[in-house]
């Protein structure tokens, strides 16, 4: 069954820390066909097997969901939103669920996070030329404010769960998201 709300989980791992160190040691690659903004790590599943079953089976229990049942790609993604903006408000659809887990240790709540949207009427979720953009956008390293905040007029922000160092957020897949205000200037 393919959850239908968000979950907010503080405190999620229990050495965030050494979590965060071993983030910080992993080489990190941009997406090559420009599926999403930043870089990231090669999921877990392939690097660290037995940390990867962990945290898989740790989120799945928060939905009553079987971890035999789901694959999962677990990796570390650095953003490379604009201090103090808003990020693109995307899907992660196919994908059944999603989630993020804050580690950066001076991360500030009150101005940076993630954003939960429905979409207005007038969207329409198969907005090719914008999708096309953001891509082009994403694969050039760059950040088309302008395109986004036309684009992102198409949703309604429905609540803003702030960044906290070891905080996770899960959502389904199909929930419309954005980050919030983003934080710092280097990772």
């Amino acid at each position: 069954m393919i959850p239908k709300h968000a979950i907010i989980v503080d405190n999620f791992h229990e050495q965030p820390h050494a979590f965060r160190k071993l983030a910080l040691e992993l080489e990190y690659a941009a997406s090559p066909q420009g599926v999403y903004s930043g870089k990231r790590t090669s999921s877990l599943h392939h690097t660290h097997k037995n940390l990867y079953e962990r945290i898989k089976k740790r989120i799945l229990k928060y939905y009553q969901l079987n971890s035999d049942d789901y694959h999962a790609e677990i990796c570390f993604h650095i953003t490379e939103g604009v201090f103090g903006e808003e990020g693109w408000v995307h899907n992660d659809f196919p994908a059944d669920l999603a989630s993020i887990l804050y580690l950066n240790p001076n991360i500030n709540d009150s101005s940076s996070g993630t954003s939960l949207f429905y979409p207005t009427p007038n969207y329409q979720n198969n907005n090719l030329k914008t999708s096309l953009s953001m891509r082009r956008s994403f694969i050039e390293g760059k950040d088309n404010l302008e395109m986004k905040k036309e684009y992102n007029s198409n949703f309604i922000k429905t609540t803003t769960i702030g960044g906290k160092f070891n905080r996770l957020v899960a959502y389904p897949g199909g929930m419309f998201h954005a980050g919030e205000g983003y934080f710092g200037t280097d990772i």
